[in-house]
C-alpha cells in the first residue's frame, strides 16, 4: 500500500464541507463513510425571533403520526419512527432496506422557554416547531437612581 500524508493549512479550504472531506479522506481506506443524513441523526436548524425559538428538522417521507415531540426543562426532543409493512404479496424481494427507520434528536434551547404550548407543523418533509420564549429572556431596562 502506497500512502502519503499530505499537509494542509486550514486556510486553503473554501467551505467547512471541503475541510471535513479533507479530514475524512485518510479514513476512506477503511470503507465508505455514511453521509450525515444516513447516520440516523436528525438534521436541524435552530433560530429565534423576538418571541419564540424556531426549530426546523428535515423529515422527508415521515407523517405527523410518525413523530413524538417533547419539550421539558428547556430541552426539545424529536423522535421519528416509520415502518413500511405494505409489501406486495406477489413480489420476491432481493433487498429490502426500507422496512424501518428511526431518528431522534435532543436540542437544548439557548434560553428559557415559556409555559405556553409549542406549535408544530409538518409540511413538505420539514417539521417546524415554534417554542414561545419566556418573558425572563427579554432584556429589562434598569433605572439609575
Amino acid at each position: 500500500m502506497n500512502s502519503m500524508i499530505r499537509r494542509r493549512t486550514p486556510f486553503e479550504f473554501d467551505t467547512v464541507r471541503e475541510l471535513m472531506n479533507a479530514m475524512n479522506e485518510p479514513l476512506q481506506q477503511f470503507g465508505e463513510l455514511k453521509p450525515f443524513a444516513q447516520q440516523n441523526v436528525l438534521p436541524v436548524d435552530v433560530s429565534e425571533n423576538d418571541n419564540e425559538y424556531v426549530i426546523r428538522a428535515s423529515l422527508p417521507g415521515y407523517q405527523k403520526d410518525d413523530l413524538d415531540i417533547e419539550v421539558h426543562e428547556g430541552v426539545v426532543t424529536i423522535k421519528a419512527e416509520q415502518s413500511d409493512e405494505n409489501g406486495e404479496d406477489n413480489e420476491r424481494y432481493h433487498r429490502r432496506e426500507r422496512t424501518f427507520s428511526s431518528m431522534s434528536r435532543s436540542i437544548t434551547l439557548p434560553g428559557i422557554a415559556a409555559d405556553a404550548d409549542p406549535k408544530a407543523e409538518l409540511k413538505d418533509g420539514v417539521l417546524t416547531l415554534r417554542v414561545p420564549q419566556s418573558p425572563a429572556n427579554k432584556p429589562r431596562k434598569v433605572q439609575v437612581d
